[in-house]
Order: structure tokens, then C-alpha cells, then sequence
């Protein structure tokens, strides 16, 4: 595995990772990944679109994303460009744009050619699920 600026090893591109999104000003959404190092990393376009359809009417949400597929996935991304430091260009299967920053190479040594993201905001039961954790 290799090595962020913060020289932490980077997830392998098979794992599955998982955020917690939450609204900022002007309905942005943003996250914090302690370890990763990034705080109030925000959101833009394409992804503050699928994000606040996770979200609803609340404030946060919980999202799971890997390069290889996640078992009933709620949005496939596919690559269109990339560069380490301009971050990385996606098409969601409707054609809209999601440009993923180059802290996304926090997580992938290389934007992979597709992209899962699954809904974890509520699972079965209907229990949150917030940072991984069942409360």
C-alpha cells in the first residue's frame, strides 16, 4: 500500500470505506475523516446532488464507497478524468458530472475506473447507522 502526505497507508482499492456527510452553510455537504487527516472537507455539484437524496430532510447521512462493486449500490460512478492534483471527473449512470477533489487520493492511490456508493444512512430496521456504529 502507499503512503498519503500524512503517512498513514491508504485503504486497498477493494475496501470498503465509509463517511459521514453533513450539511454546511448553504446546504453543502462536507465530512471529517480523522484518519485521513481532512476536516470540513467539502462537497461540490454533482455529489451535493446525490448526497442530499441520501440526506432528505435531515442533516447528515452515511455513505460506503469502493472501486469494486458494493453489493446492491445505490450510484455507479464512472471515470471520465483524472489528475492527482485536480482531483478526479465522474459520470453518474445519468450522465451528470461528479467532480471528486484531490483529497479523494486519500483513499485511492488511483481514481479507479468505477466507483460504488452505497446508502448507509438508515439500514434495515430502520436504526441509523452514523459513523459505522449502530446506536
Amino acid at each position: 500500500m502507499g503512503q498519503n502526505t500524512l503517512n498513514i497507508p491508504l485503504q486497498r482499492s477493494n475496501a470498503v470505506m465509509t463517511i459521514s456527510p453533513y450539511r454546511i452553510e448553504g446546504g453543502m455537504f462536507a465530512f471529517d475523516d480523522s484518519t485521513t487527516g481532512l476536516i470540513r472537507e467539502p462537497f461540490i455539484g454533482g455529489a451535493n446532488f446525490h448526497l442530499s437524496r441520501f440526506a432528505g430532510s435531515g442533516n447528515n447521512c452515511v455513505i460506503a464507497f469502493s472501486g469494486n462493486q458494493i453489493p446492491e449500490y445505490d450510484i455507479k460512478l464512472g471515470l471520465m478524468d483524472t489528475h492527482p492534483d485536480n482531483g478526479s471527473n465522474y459520470n453518474d449512470e445519468d450522465k451528470r458530472n461528479v467532480w471528486l477533489c484531490p483529497a479523494f487520493f486519500k483513499y485511492f492511490e488511483e481514481a479507479p475506473k468505477n466507483l460504488y456508493v452505497k446508502d448507509m444512512t438508515l439500514i434495515e430496521g430502520g436504526e441509523e447507522f452514523t459513523k459505522g456504529i449502530i446506536k
